[in-house]
């Protein structure tokens, strides 16, 4: 049952309510107080329960207790459940927004100890607030397969007391913090050790936009690891100038505390308006170090010139063998440069096995057949592809 219009909500008498396997109520904070009181009743088959309130202003809307048994979905947006009170033991779907009253730590991790098939977890600005507990206290979240935590969420700190399977895939986001010294000690705990999916990465991806916020994504299922940060005044993650903070040092030594060495395919991405200088090449060069497993790599509307950290003299990368480049409108390509590494590289019998070059339909670029030529040389694959428009994410198979 869906209630969404004021006075709507006078239907639900204690027979309908014992009736409902659905209900989701989204109407003003006025109406709101009879159909809260009504979770006294009972609910012997309710399944899917969603209550969205926009603004409480100065009341306190509050789920104080009901009977949920055989509740397995539960969103609640702007009313603060009373977690003491609600055991809701085959819950597996939880969504908690924008919360009037944030819950504390303690009541927090007691109410998903006892919510042991809970598959989905979200925290909307929704904290949790007052950590009094000692690092050793963790709740088991085995079934768990999807956790968000996103906007005033204390990340790191929840993370710190949550033990999470191995596929388990984490979406973090919120605001870079200069202050604190970097992205990581933000959004995540100084130890890693309850949190497995930190140590299966095998594709990493580093957006620099102009459009969002910092934002995390680990992927168990995928062993992939995904970071967007906002441009602002930090000019890119990578890129540092007289006039901004070293980002690349306050993002990527953030990044050591996480198993980079399993990391076969690395995406660069500069966002339209990103930082022009993106990659800044010393950063790049000193981050590859943490990537002794790297095989492809791509280069999405990147400053060229970043591809000289990429010279095996300067980096030692074993294994990389795939180099793609997707050219940004008005860029020039330094074929001497990309040659010189090749050829660096073939001298070193660690040869560049493929590069390729994608163009989207909008982009015109000048090439010379004669340095094409020269550096067919020195790889042995060389493609060119033009498409209307450039994918979001580069899979393995593309490389």
């Amino acid at each position: 049952m869906d209630i969404k219009h004021p006075g709507q909500e006078n239907v639900l008498s204690d027979a309908v309510f014992s009736r409902l396997k659905s209900l989701t109520l989204n109407i003003p904070l006025e109406n709101l107080a009879r159909p809260l009181g009504r979770f006294i009743s009972p609910t012997p088959i309710l399944e899917d329960l969603s209550i969205t309130v926009a603004d409480s202003g100065d009341y306190l809307p509050i789920l104080k207790t009901g009977d949920f048994f055989t509740l397995s979905k539960l969103h609640l947006n702007g009313v603060a459940p009373n977690l003491a009170s609600l055991p809701i033991p085959h819950l597996r779907i939880l969504h908690l927004e924008n919360l009037p009253n944030n819950p504390r730590m303690p009541d927090l991790l007691r109410f998903l100890e006892r919510a042991p098939w809970l598959e989905e977890l979200v925290l909307v600005n929704a904290g949790p607030e007052g950590d009094s507990e000692p690092p050793e206290r963790v709740a088991s979240l085995r079934a768990l397969r999807n956790l968000t935590l996103r906007g005033t969420v204390t990340k790191a700190k929840l993370l710190q007391h949550l033990a999470l399977p191995a596929s388990v895939d984490i979406h973090l986001a919120g605001r870079f913090n200069q202050r604190s010294g970097g992205l990581m000690e933000e959004f995540l705990p100084p130890s890693l050790n309850n949190l497995p999916v930190t140590s299966t990465f095998t594709s990493l991806s580093i957006r620099n936009t102009s459009r969002f916020l910092c934002d995390l994504q680990l992927s168990g299922q995928g062993g992939k690891l995904n970071i967007t940060i906002k441009n602002e005044s930090l000019r890119g993650v990578l890129a540092h100038d007289q006039f901004a903070p070293p980002a690349a040092n306050l993002c990527l030594q953030r990044l050591t505390p996480l198993a980079l060495d399993t990391v076969t395919h690395l995406t660069l991405r500069r966002d339209h308006w990103g930082a022009l200088a993106f990659p800044d090449t010393a950063g790049f060069r000193e981050f590859l170090h943490q990537l002794p497993s790297l095989q492809s790599v791509a280069l999405v509307h990147c400053d060229f010139r970043s591809i000289s950290a990429l010279d095996p003299v300067a980096v030692v990368l074993p294994f990389f063998r795939s180099l793609t480049i997707c050219v940004a409108p008005e860029t020039t390509i330094d074929f001497n440069l990309l040659c010189l590494i090749a050829e660096s590289k073939l001298a070193s019998r660690n040869p560049l096995e493929k590069v390729k070059f994608v163009f989207s339909s909008a982009t015109r670029v000048m090439v010379v057949e004669s340095e094409m030529d020269r550096l067919k040389q020195c790889v042995q694959v060389v493609e060119v592809e033009e498409v209307d428009e450039i994918p979001n994410v580069f899979q393995h198979s593309e490389m």
